[in-house]
């Protein structure tokens, strides 16, 4: 039987809108000198980070998906076990902190001297567009005040590519498709999609998608995973609005799609999900204790486990248990830290937390292997 069916954040993860802009008195980043480049840094940051009304805006970094806390901050909300308090109830106070609060729903930043003076960005842990787009262009209009921008009554906005001239605006939603990867039907949609000029790629940067149907119903190991981000080919010829609507109306049908793609899958014994689930939560754990870098490799992993957990395949206990290796690492790092800072009092704290989580994971171990 399957779990509670959540609303479409169990497949829209993301939401990102950019906006290139360049300052009318200087050229193009690609054709300014070393001086230039260094006058525009600091002007900009002399006329905006000081301001309060920007004081939550981050500069020189773009707002990135971190695919890997998202997924993790997901499994812990679709598991019901309580953020960490499934298995954590007795844990020191440090210890009660949920993956999701280490994410912010909203974030809006300015990088600067990228492509373009300006790339303005703002972006979501959901499928809120119209939300988004009202952050970035609050945020577009207050930089304004301070610059004039290269803006042409015919082309629009001016950038240094010309692919962005016009709105200067792009938008990423990135999805969380493993029905439509595992069936064989994401291509085809896909292929819908660019006669929209909507364009959707792997999310991992790997470039077109690559996909094909497995005998088992999950996407094979070695593929990406199951994440794929859409994005707007066109930023002449038509509205900021206009944008945010042709989105608005494309992600019902790649949603339903989904969902119909999900039920197939389903479909299948159960067994075989169930070996492949448990499967990914054993790796997991293990690339989480030995420190393995490997991003892509775990969001395949963390992945999978996403939607076994969003379909009552996944135990609680097997939810705490991939949140507690991911503690525990992150707790040994931070000893490593401490230690190298010689800050011997922090150290000895982050070891009665380490030999905490050792003690909760050994008895989830223990009850694996009884079962």
């Amino acid at each position: 039987m399957t779990g509670q069916r959540l609303t479409d954040n169990d497949i829209v993860i993301s939401s990102r809108i950019s906006l290139a802009r360049n300052i009318a008195d200087y050229p193009f980043v690609c054709t300014c000198s070393t001086e230039q480049l260094d006058e525009i840094e600091s002007t900009i940051v002399r006329r905006l980070t000081e301001r309060p009304e920007l004081a939550g805006v981050t500069f020189d970094e773009s707002p990135q998906d971190s695919f890997e806390q998202q997924l993790l901050a997901d499994i812990e909300s679709l598991g019901h076990c309580g953020a960490m308090g499934h298995s954590f109830s007795n844990a020191p106070d440090s210890l009660q902190v949920s993956a999701k609060d280490e994410f912010d729903n909203g974030t809006t930043a300015i990088k600067i001297n990228d492509e373009d003076h300006f790339r303005i960005s703002a972006a979501r842990h959901d499928g809120d567009l119209e939300a988004v787009w009202q952050s970035v262009d609050a945020l577009d209009n207050l930089v304004e005040q301070y610059f004039s921008y290269a803006f042409s009554e015919q082309w629009g906005y001016l950038t240094t590519s010309p692919a962005d001239i016009g709105t200067g605006m792009r938008i990423y939603t990135t999805l969380f498709l493993p029905g439509l990867a595992a069936t064989g039907r994401a291509e085809e949609l896909f292929r819908n999609l660019q006669r929209k000029n909507l364009i959707a790629r792997s999310a991992d940067g790997s470039g077109a998608t690559d996909l094909a149907a497995t005998s088992t119903g999950l996407i094979k190991a070695s593929q990406a995973p199951d994440l794929f981000r859409i994005a707007n080919l066109s930023t002449l010829g038509v509205t900021e609005m206009g944008l945010v609507e042709l989105f608005e109306e494309s992600l019902p049908a790649i949603i339903q799609h989904e969902r119909e793609a999900r039920e197939a899958v389903l479909a299948e014994p159960h067994s075989t999900i169930e070996i492949q689930i448990n499967d990914a939560v054993n790796e997991i754990c293990e690339l989480a204790l030995s420190g393995d870098e490997n991003k892509m490799r775990s969001n395949v992993l963390l992945s999978r486990i996403r939607f076994g957990t969003s379909v009552g395949l996944v135990s609680n206990s097997d939810t705490s248990r991939v949140l507690q290796s991911y503690s525990l690492a992150s707790q040994r790092k931070q000893l490593t830290q401490a230690i190298s800072n010689e800050n011997y009092s922090m150290a000895a704290e982050i070891r009665d937390k380490i030999r905490y989580l050792e003690d909760q994971l050994g008895h989830s171990n223990d009850d694996t292997e009884e079962l």
